[in-house]
């Protein structure tokens, strides 16, 4: 889940969201956060190992870039080092 994330950002600053994830794997698992602008892989945060349970809340920081109106920012969530996104979220 992010949270309380910009509508607007200025290109060559950074922007923050903050992130909470709970584990309901029923078992110890494994995250990785990865953002992505415009389909370009931005930053990278992890692995996080949470207990079943376990509620883990950080800032994940991004910049833009490129200048300009209607881009997207995706944040996509990993479990246990897998290749394909557990969840994406815009």
């Amino acid at each position: 889940m992010a949270e309380d994330y910009p509508d607007r950002a200025v290109f060559g600053t950074e922007a923050e969201v903050i992130v909470t994830i709970i584990n309901q794997e029923h078992e110890i698992t494994s995250y990785r956060i990865q953002v992505k602008i415009n389909g370009v892989e931005d930053s990278e945060m992890g692995p996080l190992q949470l207990e079943h349970g376990e509620k883990w809340e950080g800032t994940v920081w991004f910049s833009m870039n490129r200048a300009g109106d209607n881009q997207f920012v995706k944040f996509l969530l990993y479990r246990d080092g897998e290749s394909e996104p557990y969840l994406e979220h815009l």
